[in-house]
């Protein structure tokens, strides 16, 4: 008698993700298109009155980052005693920029994964890359968003509990990561340079503290938007709310997550709403960083 088997637990979890990502992502773009309707004369006051300059700084702010992301994968890479030049890997991830904008959120990974592989690293190595990675990027984040959006004045108790669960949950993974990577014995990793990884770890800061100038630059550049929080506060929110968008795994890139959590934290003489609408905009910018990028890379290679 032949008997058909059941999907296992983690196929069912895997497929039930999937719909929601597929689901979330319209619907956010629906509220967040909804919003701008609704605040289309404010938002268009505001618009138009944009300084140029700061969104052309806050563009290509976006863009240095990208001269950052290579630099940790050279120096992750030099910790597990296998090196990468710097070129070949900021090649490997400028090339491939277009994969982030596929449905899914992972494509980039994927592809500069396959990229890395081919030029001889092995797949154990290139395996924990990806993880450490994602796991930086959001200790990082989480770590200082969250003790600065945790000083902030009249926070409410919600987010203050979140933000500082936030700072020493991010901070106890940075310190600990280290630790986890020696005694993954399954990815066989030869030994571990503590110095390498703290060298990664400070371009991880690096990364972050520019990405929240390129959003204060872009807060800067609308005068109507009049926020209430100091230029360090503004960024951090951003940084703070992009962490929480991560942890967001039904919405890919942290879609609307992210714009949400801005706009409950950042006090302006603006509605919630509006300023919801409004910093989604922001991920126009981080498009054309984007763009600006993966052009330059692809000039590189023709000549």
């Amino acid at each position: 008698m032949t008997t058909i088997e059941k999907p296992s637990e983690p196929n069912k979890l895997q497929l039930t993700l999937k719909i929601v990502k597929t689901i979330f992502t319209p619907v956010a773009l629906l509220f967040i298109g909804f919003y701008a309707w609704q605040a289309r004369e404010t938002l268009s006051d505001i618009l138009i009155q944009a300084n140029i300059l700061l969104l052309v700084t806050s563009i290509f702010l976006w863009a240095a980052l990208h001269l950052i992301s290579p630099l940790f994968s050279h120096l992750f890479f030099k910790a597990c005693n296998h090196s990468i030049s710097y070129r070949n890997a900021f090649n490997i991830h400028s090339k491939r920029l277009p994969a982030k904008y596929l449905p899914g959120g992972i494509w980039h990974s994927v592809v500069r994964a396959v990229d890395y592989h081919e030029i001889g690293i092995d797949k154990k190595r290139i395996g924990l890359f990806l993880i450490v990675e994602s796991l930086l990027a959001l200790a990082v984040s989480s770590t200082l968003g969250g003790y600065i959006v945790s000083q902030f004045q009249g926070l409410s108790s919600t987010w203050l509990i979140i933000s500082s669960v936030s700072f020493w949950g991010g901070l106890l993974a940075t310190v600990i990561l280290p630790i986890v990577m020696k005694r993954m014995s399954k990815l066989h990793v030869h030994k571990l340079s503590l110095k390498y990884y703290c060298l990664a770890v400070v371009t991880v800061y690096c990364y972050w503290i520019i990405a929240g100038v390129s959003f204060i630059q872009f807060v800067n550049a609308f005068p109507l938007l009049l926020p209430e929080l100091s230029n360090i506060e503004t960024g951090a929110a951003y940084i703070f709310s992009w962490s929480i968008g991560f942890l967001a795994i039904f919405s890919p890139q942290g879609v609307g997550v992210s714009e949400f959590v801005l706009s409950e934290i950042l006090q302006s003489t603006i509605n919630a709403s509006t300023m919801l609408a409004l910093f989604a905009t922001y991920r126009v910018v981080i498009l054309l960083g984007d763009t600006f990028t993966w052009l330059i890379a692809i000039s590189m290679n023709k000549k």
